[in-house]
């Protein structure tokens, strides 16, 4: 989701975007055929295929364009070791080119695990790369098993330097703009394609522009 929400967010500003999904088993960014993203295979079984990413890195440094890919957890193993080891994320930077590497961060039982992974995210991905978490109250608030809001845990306050900035997706009332963005979601739709859809009606919509303008805001903030 935090792939289709960038790239949404960079449409609507009119700015050139090509977006890849290179997922190996999940392809819901593909499947939002507004946004006509490139499914792109970066696996051969499980070992990266060093010739597709070749090329798909040499894309990002020659066209003049934003990219956004999506990376599932069974390609962002082998993919980030590629990046690292190769020193491509120096590479690009040194090509002219702004790399932004963002991190869902959802609540529930699987915070512990996602905090362990954006902190070794913040140690090992070098300075010249911008990273941000994106914090999504969706399956529950993001507080520890000791009671503790993420944000002022210990953990938390020693890599909240190294981000560029954080977004906050907010916690949609599941009666109103929450099934109406749990709808569109369903339908593979965008923000911009339920406002065309003549079959949505207008109440409907605002609870989707009440949903969409926060996220928005926050994404070109961030830019």
């Amino acid at each position: 989701m935090v792939a289709s929400l960038l790239a949404q967010s960079i449409q609507a500003t009119g700015e050139p975007l090509v977006c890849i999904d290179t997922d190996p088993t999940n392809k819901s960014f593909a499947d939002i055929t507004s946004l006509r993203v490139e499914r792109v295979q970066l696996l051969n079984g499980m070992k990266l295929n060093v010739e597709v990413m070749n090329e798909v890195i040499s894309r990002v440094a020659d066209e003049d364009t934003n990219f956004v890919f999506d990376n599932g957890a069974g390609s962002y193993q082998p993919m980030m070791t590629y990046l690292l080891e190769a020193g491509l994320f120096e590479w690009l930077a040194e090509a002219g080119k702004r790399v932004v590497v963002h991190v869902p961060v959802i609540g529930s039982e699987a915070l512990s695990h996602m905090v362990i992974a954006l902190e070794h995210m913040t140690r090992t991905i070098p300075a010249c790369v911008d990273v941000i978490p994106w914090h999504n109250p969706f399956f529950g608030p993001l507080v520890t098993d000791a009671g503790i809001d993420l944000e002022e845990t210990e953990m938390y306050a020693e890599m909240a330097a190294r981000f560029h900035a954080t977004i906050k997706l907010p916690a949609l009332n599941p009666d109103y703009s929450g099934a109406c963005f749990a709808k569109i979601l369903k339908n593979k739709q965008t923000f911009a394609d339920a406002r065309a859809d003549q079959s949505i009606n207008r109440l409907s919509k605002m609870f989707l522009e009440q949903a969409w303008a926060p996220i928005h805001q926050q994404i070109q903030a961030a830019w």
